[in-house]
């Protein structure tokens, strides 16, 4: 994580500081998790039916979904402060987001 690589304005920033400033962006782009209370208003549970369960089955999905993007990168910044080890699964995130790709 000591390599240097040029930043947006052409200075000179070192691979870390520079995967924090994107782990940093990710996190702040990434939505809230839908409340269940606007699940409940849209969708009843007793007068929805079939496309209500639906519904609410995919919005559970999608807040797992955001919970766990949260919980991988706090664990990135652990790895990067030292507080875990780097395992195959969080280097190749890390490459990943690295190069800007999709991990």
């Amino acid at each position: 994580l000591t390599a240097k690589e040029n930043d947006k304005e052409g200075e000179s920033a070192p691979l870390a500081k520079r995967f924090r400033t994107k782990l940093t962006d990710v996190e702040i782009r990434l939505p809230d998790p839908i409340s269940k209370d606007f699940v409940d208003l849209k969708f009843p549970p007793d007068e929805a039916g079939t496309i209500g369960v639906f519904f609410h089955q995919e919005v559970d999905r999608y807040n797992n979904l955001i919970k766990y993007l949260k919980k991988r990168i706090n664990s990135l910044v652990e790895c990067m402060d030292g507080e875990t080890l780097l395992d195959q699964e969080m280097e190749q995130e890390f490459q990943a987001i690295t190069c800007d790709v999709t991990p």
